[in-house]
């Protein structure tokens, strides 16, 4: 009997349990499902984007209005440009502006909240004529939000921080900040002016002599013959440029450029770009995707540091114009990414070229002359599978002379790697000049331009320098260590 009734009490207790478990599971349900009930019902307003026709912000002197998905300003007119997403954005908040609760469901006195004098107001125009009013007051006293209403109502809203500040918003907040934006690979000109210094880039040219076959460019400025771009050190450069954005906007008509260190620049950037985007276009009935290049220009001026000038301004900023605009902006300070000297934009190779362009070097060397010859003719080979099946196939042989007798390939080589592997060490001293004739010639006899020839002669300059000469201009320095490295070279080529 006793066991009988302890079992009872187990069950009962059990019973109790779980539905003491499924009570408090489906309390807390309803807790949780009556408070997403009262943050879904928190907002503010609740409008459809869609039917707003005309934004207006009376104490900011502000008017948008929308006509099909465009929305446009009678400020354009003066300049301005819009960020139609950025506009898509705001009103997306003001349409649907969530508070935190209710500060007060009648107030006596606006006052306190700062809506007496309302520190903002947005005036939303429907389709159907009708009007909505929003006000914005004071912070909080927790500094983390806003009091705001609804014109015509008589509660006083706490608005969190983000969205209650878009009611403040002002043209700023709505005016594209965008500048063009571009890749290294789509760059076709640059050019760079920085005091007396004036930097010019442009595409390689796909005919005459291909030297420096890594890089894609050449700097034409300031030196007086063109030369190969260092691939890396231009990368970084139109990095930096390509992805600038204004960060504040100064002035529309400002009455004087000199404030703004933008009456003499400190630079001025120009580049022309070729970008790719991404176009839908209509093929019969389908929409389909293509990919379509469009040409872009910045033409940049670049001013003084803002905080230097007032402490309004914040750090790490300057002023900033586009050449053929008035407005003047502020963008991040990005001086010391494009403080670039000419000689670290430049590839170091003295002369560097394809050995396959090369049939003939002629190489003077302290008054020793030497010749290397490449002999090259087509040959057809014939191979056989696995199965014995033969194929035959062209290929160039090539046969390497030194002084008229054949040497082996690889001395050949090591020779003319000695050759086009010297280094361009530094720029040649204001004033300075070669200190005599010729100690070095190297002449490149070439296939391709075919009978172009290329001499590259070393100069003394100094006891550890030659001075490197090209088509007579003497622009740079090479060190004698590097050049002697050639006469150890030939002295091996002919060794067995």
């Amino acid at each position: 009997m006793s066991r009988q009734k302890n079992l009872i009490i187990a069950g009962v207790a059990l019973l109790i349990l779980i539905g003491g478990y499924f009570g408090a599971t489906a309390y807390k349900k309803a807790q949780i499902d009556k408070q997403a009930e009262q943050y879904k019902s928190l907002y503010m307003t609740e409008i459809d984007t869609k039917k707003v026709t005309r934004l207006e912000l009376p104490l900011k002197g502000v008017i948008l209005e929308r006509k099909g998905e465009t929305w446009s300003s009678p400020v354009e007119a003066l300049g301005v440009q819009l960020d139609q997403e950025e506009i898509k954005s705001i009103l997306w908040s003001l349409c649907n502006m969530r508070y935190e609760r209710v500060a007060d469901e009648n107030p006596k006195d606006l006052g306190p909240f700062g809506l007496a004098n309302p520190k903002a107001r947005v005036i939303l125009t429907l389709e159907d004529g009708s009007k909505v009013e929003l006000l914005g007051g004071e912070k909080t006293p927790t500094g983390m939000g806003y009091y705001g209403k609804k014109a015509g109502e008589s509660k006083v809203y706490i608005l969190p921080s983000y969205p209650g500040e878009r009611l403040y918003v002002s043209l700023t907040d709505f005016r594209d900040r965008k500048l063009p934006s571009f890749n290294p690979d789509e760059v076709e000109r640059l050019t760079l002016v920085h005091g007396n210094t004036r930097i010019s880039i442009e595409p390689k040219p796909s005919t005459g002599v291909q030297e420096s076959s890594f890089t894609t460019h050449i700097i034409t400025s300031p030196y007086k013959l063109p030369r190969g771009v260092d691939s890396q050190a231009f990368n970084k450069l139109v990095t930096s440029l390509g992805k600038l954005r204004i960060k504040d906007f100064v002035s529309d008509k400002p009455t004087s450029l000199a404030q703004y260190g933008l009456d003499k620049p400190e630079y001025e950037i120009y580049v022309k770009a070729k970008v790719k985007e991404k176009v839908k276009e209509k093929e019969g009935e389908k929409e389909v995707e293509k990919e379509v290049k469009k040409d872009v220009t910045l033409h940049l001026l670049m001013g003084k540091e803002a905080a230097k000038t007032g402490p309004e301004w914040e750090k790490n900023r300057v002023f900033a114009k586009l050449k053929d605009s008035p407005t003047v902006f502020l963008i991040e300070d990005i001086r010391s990414d494009i403080a670039v000297k000419p000689f670290d934009l430049i590839d170091k190779f003295a002369f560097i070229i394809n050995i396959d362009k090369v049939d003939k070097l002629q190489i003077d060397y302290l008054g020793a002359r030497h010749i290397g010859e490449i002999k090259r003719e087509k040959v057809t080979v014939t191979e056989k599978d696995k199965d014995g099946k033969e194929t035959k196939r062209e290929e160039t042989k090539e046969t390497f002379l030194f002084d008229g007798k054949e040497v082996k390939a690889e001395k050949f080589k090591d020779l003319y790697q000695n050759c086009i592997g010297l280094i361009i060490e530094a720029e040649l001293p204001p004033g300075g000049k070669a200190a005599g004739k010729a100690e070095v010639t190297l002449e490149f006899h070439l296939n391709d331009p075919a009978g172009k020839i290329q001499r590259v002669q070393y100069l003394p300059f100094n006891r550890d320098f030659y001075a490197l000469s090209r088509e007579g201009t003497v622009e740079f320095l090479v060190s004698k260590r590097q050049v002697e490295k050639i006469a150890e070279s030939l002295k091996k080529v002919t060794e067995p």
